[in-house]
């Protein structure tokens, strides 16, 4: 027993033993990645890839606090982005906006050559900051900057390309948009005021987005002069986004929770995804809601999902009882988009007591009813819908797909839309439709096993496997069970030969002839050419009797190659079979009418020729007495007594 305490003793110091030699030797590799990845900045030559083991973000570059660092954040576990993050908190303040982001691999590299650039050797450049500058430096305010030391100017900085937030001292132009991580919101500036935008139509372009919030300037303390420039906006230290045009003082201020009182905590704004914009301060551990533009959650865009109803203080719902509310919609996204001009089939839906959550910023049409509003979105595939108030006679038209709608108590506000075919289904008509789908399926599958069972039984039973045709050939036919023929071609006449008959002539270097019949078969032994004998296809053809070049042809042309089988161009090709065939012989008889156009006048003007030259042979004796010029006169000759009686002795 103690001998077995001992032998286990000993096991776990040997463990333990290997456990700190192991960490011994990995931790100092470790510590210097770590110091070569926190630089303070990037000079020209620079190249980092993304490391396998890095589970969220991989730092490339650090400001000189050690507040914000630079590097690869991973999205979704294979794909990455460049990101500014803050070091405390994790949260990422700025990335670099690409078409698509890159995969989180060795091949992905991110190298400065003058120009800060993300690329892979497949897909080439994903972002680039097209500078040529020598020098990358992180700010303590979170600025990437790309520095020209010899000119000692700035050539780029992340300020003027903010991604989803604002920091502070961050001037925010008319030039410049905050875009949420869906892509689906924006922040811009107008002349006078701040918007916010919603793309509720994937198709269309940003000038069709719309406007769901809105901030006019108050010109409390500044006014906005024409002709001055734009207004541009300014997160400030003191607690505040405020709108500026050229002076210190602000035209607006929209003051934050924490406004005008002490502290050094870093402030940021960010476009929520949900299309609200937010304020937050940090507190030294944790970020703390310090704004909202939009209070009640009913006022947002999509608060309840597309054709959802928000009740204000109460839970969401759907438009209709059809539809059931779950996963925060009512009708997913892939039925919720696009318009409807390419749509055979949608149902209308029809609701009272709605209105449109931001209908002050939307236009209307003045109509006399509700059947006249509901008539003018009906005849327009790009409306979605219309709310119409029967008290007002305000028609707004929805040119873009249902979102949230907000329940009021006004039955007067009536709503009508389209929703597409095959959305919002009750639960018992689609699990009806999916058994009758699975039960048609069944009889399909049990079908195609017997028709095969049968099928192999009649090859069996025949005791050949069929004639395989390579890609198409003349004359050729299916049997029920998918067998074909192979149709070969007489090489002397041209003429079809079909399975089991003609006569096959191997020549010495191995090529084979195939002849229909013995005739032709005797014609090659005697070495004649088949363009010159007139009952030959290549005689007719250099003659100009058949058709010599024809698109018809390439189709029927043998092409000994493999081909994969794919059961779609098979079908395919059986259907433009007929299809051909029907071409070909349709313009064969274009040909020969072609061909024989000339011969019934030229029939004519040799029967007339005929006729004229002829023409005695024709006319009756009564019309040869009439006309003397058609008999030749007669001449009286004298013949002796002798020669008469001769004559008549003879006769």
């Amino acid at each position: 027993m103690e001998r077995q305490l001992t032998n286990s003793v000993t096991r776990f110091r040997v463990t333990q033993l290997f456990l700190f030699t192991t960490f011994c030797v990995l931790y100092p590799t470790t510590s210097f990645r770590v110091e070569a990845a926190t630089t303070q900045e990037l000079l020209k030559g620079f190249t980092a890839t993304p490391d396998s083991s890095v589970s969220t973000f991989q730092a490339l570059l650090s400001d000189s606090t050690g507040n914000y660092s630079l590097g690869f954040l991973r999205v979704n576990r294979i794909q990455l982005a460049l990101a500014v993050l803050h070091v405390p908190s994790s949260e990422p303040l700025w990335q670099a906006k690409t078409t698509r982001l890159a995969r989180w691999s060795e091949t992905t590299r991110l190298f400065f050559n003058g120009s800060l650039v993300i690329s892979d050797p497949h897909t080439r450049v994903f972002w680039s900051s097209n500078t040529d500058g020598n020098r990358v430096l992180l700010s303590n305010t979170s600025d990437l900057q790309i520095l020209d030391d010899s000119h000692s100017i700035l050539l780029w900085q992340s300020f003027d390309f903010p991604s989803d937030t604002l920091v502070e001292n961050q001037n925010f132009t008319s030039t410049m948009s905050l875009v949420s991580s869906n892509g689906l919101y924006s922040m811009r500036l107008g002349s006078n005021f701040i918007g916010l935008y919603a793309k509720f139509n994937q198709d269309s372009n940003s000038d069709s987005d719309q406007i769901y919030w809105r901030h006019r300037a108050l010109e409390a303390k500044a006014s906005i002069i024409e002709g001055q420039g734009p207004i541009y906006a300014l997160l400030n230290s003191d607690g505040f986004l405020g709108m500026y045009q050229n002076g210190s003082a602000p035209v607006d201020v929209q003051a934050f929770n924490s406004f005008q009182q002490n502290g050094s905590g870093v402030r940021r704004v960010r476009l929520e995804p949900n299309g609200n914009l937010k304020g937050y301060y940090w507190t030294g551990s944790s970020w703390i809601t310090d704004y909202q533009a939009i209070s009640d959650p009913c006022e947002l865009p999509s608060s309840c999902g597309s054709y959802g109803l928000c009740h204000p203080g109460k839970d969401c719902s759907c438009l209709t009882n059809r539809m059931d509310y779950e996963a925060g919609r009512c009708v997913s996204s892939e039925n919720n988009s696009g318009d409807l001009c390419n749509e055979s089939k949608y149902w209308a839906l029809r609701r009272k007591g709605v209105e449109l959550p931001f209908k002050e910023l939307m236009g209307y049409e003045k109509m006399e009813s509700l059947e006249k509003c509901e008539s003018a979105c009906e005849l327009n595939c790009t409306c979605w819908g219309v709310v119409y108030s029967n008290s007002s006679g305000f028609c707004y038209v929805l040119d873009y797909p249902i979102q949230t709608l907000v329940g009021v108590g006004d039955e007067t506000k009536e709503g009508y839309f389209k929703v597409r075919g095959g959305a919002g289904k009750d639960k018992v008509e689609v699990g009806f439709r999916i058994g009758v789908g699975l039960l048609c399926g069944a009889i399909l599958v049990i079908g195609a096993v017997v028709g095969f069972g049968l099928c192999r039984c009649w090859r069996r039973k025949r005791g050949v496997n069929g004639y395989v045709e390579e890609e198409a050939g003349v004359g050729n036919w299916t049997c029920w069970c998918g067998n074909k023929m192979r149709l070969e071609k007489c090489w002397f006449c041209s003429s079809t030969v079909y399975p089991g008959h003609g006569i096959q002539y191997v020549r010495n270097d191995a090529k084979i002839f195939r002849f229909c019949r013995s005739k032709c078969h005797k014609n090659f032994k005697m070495k004649r050419n088949p363009r010159k004998l007139k009952w030959t296809k290549a005689y007719r053809r250099l003659h100009g009797k058949d058709m010599t070049q024809d698109s018809t042809f390439e189709f029927e042309r043998n092409r000994n190659r493999p081909e994969r089988y794919d059961r779609n161009v098979t079908e395919n090709t059986l259907k433009a079979i007929k299809k051909i065939d029907k071409v070909r012989v349709d313009r064969e008889a274009r040909h020969h009418a072609l061909r024989m156009k000339g011969k019934k006048s030229k029939e004519q003007r040799e029967a007339a020729k005929e006729l004229e030259q002829s023409i005695h042979m024709v006319k009756a004796p009564a019309a040869l007495e009439q006309e003397p010029s058609l008999t030749l006169p007669k001449i009286k000759v004298k013949v002796s007594q002798q020669a008469e009686e001769n004559r008549l002795m003879e006769e």
